[in-house]
């Protein structure tokens, strides 16, 4: 079993001057242990044997000691528990501290339902979700995330209506069903909460479970578009949405209605994960769209077709409503190194889209192979902080990078905690090595500089370096016409 714990550490007022020297060592120790980002809490990750004796709260406060000495922990009364194995071997004392039970540990739970009196998060699957309603007395108001996975089809809309009476504290909720079920999510009973995310799932990848799948999203969306008087019911609380079947290519008009939906959703603030293709079919950048988020994976070959829609705002001279644009890099056909010219029109580009965010907006960038970490794009982070983040931890994963949950600030990531990368395939200025001085990742002027940079007359018509005094940096001056100009003019020359 795993125990996650999360603390703050201070040091308060109340402290006796003579205890200062071993609080300050202790300390000490605790940061040498666990090295944390600022932003964050420290987090402790506690994993016991599942051959060991039950765990009770004298042994789970030894463990915390002997990890981090620098708190009392006996006198710690908010100590959460999250379970992710065995719930069995953990003390019946302890269930009040219980605020997170796995699917793993659902059986045990059910047993028992009344006395995690703290939980907030479960998961289930969908027989499970069924006994607990049989019971007609079991409420449980403080669950807040509900994750439920259904390998089942033989059910209706109506049993998912039982999750508010059941969990009427829920605002999240997660979804994991076989594509045969999308469509009977789309009945008229079930309304999804503001929280949602949807997934599809497929134990296989062949024809056939693709063929399924197609199938079921071809119904599902021409179910939600059908003119009934239950139409966009289904989604007509959700201000979250993530569903990664948005980033798929499905047959016949699916994706179209699909967007349709997204378009008709009136609360709708934050969403993932969409394909290039989606996204333009959104027009996220249409003055109605109240986005704040948009999550999306594209393509590194296709930055041309990423920066043409934004043209639209800079002729209006208008910002996008997002705060925060994150783009999830793939490269199906591999990485090159490119030219340093189409280097400079790839960074004038995102340069602008970022300028054409909202004025505390930001351009997240995370990637799904080495190599496209050794691209451009990821020393923008290092060049401009505050209008480009590097999502370390959503880079080299299997899964597709989500939308932000409600309740949860837009995530930025600083480059200052992280190791730049090399620059393998950067052949222009940007590179690491190259001469220029300013791309030092701790220079405290660079940010003054970058933003006296973009306010500078000459650099506004094109001209050389300005503050920084390196010609190499025009690009910066460049409108986001320029850059696709050269980006087009260098894909004819490719060709050739």
């Amino acid at each position: 079993m795993t125990v996650h714990v999360s603390f703050d550490s201070y040091l308060g007022a109340q402290v006796p001057k003579e205890m200062m020297p071993e609080v300050l060592q202790r300390c000490k120790q605790d940061a040498a242990r666990m090295p944390c980002s600022p932003a964050h809490a420290p987090r402790l990750s506690l994993h016991f044997s599942s051959r060991q004796a039950v765990v009770k709260r004298a042994g789970l406060l030894r463990k915390l000691q002997r990890v981090a000495p620098s708190v009392l922990w006996e006198e710690c009364a908010g100590i959460e528990i999250a379970c992710r194995g065995d719930l069995s071997i953990l003390d019946s004392a302890l269930r009040s501290c219980i605020v997170s039970v796995s699917m793993q540990d659902a059986p045990c739970f059910l047993d028992e339902a009344r006395s995690f009196r703290r939980l907030t998060r479960i998961g289930l699957t969908f027989t499970q979700f069924q006994t607990l309603c049989r019971d007609r007395e079991v409420s449980l108001p403080q669950v807040q995330r509900l994750k439920m996975e259904c390998r089942d089809a033989a059910f209706c809309d109506g049993e998912l209506c039982s999750i508010s009476e059941v969990f009427p504290g829920v605002s999240r909720l997660h979804l994991a069903l076989l594509p045969i079920a999308f469509p009977v999510v789309c009945g008229p009973d079930f309304v999804a909460p503001p929280n949602f995310r949807l997934t599809l799932l497929q134990d296989a990848d062949d024809m056939a479970s693709r063929s399924v799948r197609d199938a079921s999203v071809f119904v599902a969306s021409h179910l939600l578009s059908l003119p009934f008087h239950w139409r966009g019911k289904l989604f007509s609380q959700v201000v979250r949405l993530q569903m990664n079947e948005l980033n798929a290519d499905h047959q016949g008009k699916s994706t179209e209605q699909l967007v349709d939906l997204l378009v008709g959703m009136p609360l709708l603030r934050r969403v993932g994960t969409l394909s290039l293709r989606t996204a333009m079919l959104f027009d996220f950048l249409r003055a109605n769209c109240q986005l704040e988020e948009l999550v999306m994976v594209l393509e590194i070959d296709e930055v041309e077709r990423m920066f043409k829609p934004f043209l639209v705002l800079e002729s209006e001279l208008r910002h996008c409503s997002l705060k925060r644009l994150a783009v999830h890099l793939v490269a199906s056909d591999g990485v090159s190194r490119l030219k340093s010219q189409k280097e400079e029109a790839i960074c004038a580009g995102w340069l602008q889209v970022a300028l054409l965010l909202q004025p505390s907006g930001f351009v997240a960038f995370s990637a799904g192979s080495h190599q496209i970490l050794e691209t451009v794009p990821f020393q923008l982070p290092w060049f401009d902080p505050q209008r480009f983040s590097f999502d370390m931890a959503r880079c080299l994963e299997p899964k597709l990078p989500c939308s932000t949950p409600l309740g949860r600030p837009l995530p930025y990531h600083t480059p200052e905690f992280l190791k730049r990368p090399s620059g393998a395939l950067v052949a222009g200025s940007m590179r690491p090595q190259s001469q220029v001085s300013w791309l030092g990742p701790n220079n405290s002027q660079h940010v003054g500089n970058v933003q006296s940079l973009l306010q500078s007359p000459s650099v506004r018509r094109g001209g050389g370096g300005g503050g920084f005094g390196d010609a190499s940096l025009a690009w910066v001056g460049w409108h986001l016409n320029d850059a696709i100009k050269v980006l087009d003019r260098c894909a004819k020359e490719d060709k050739l």
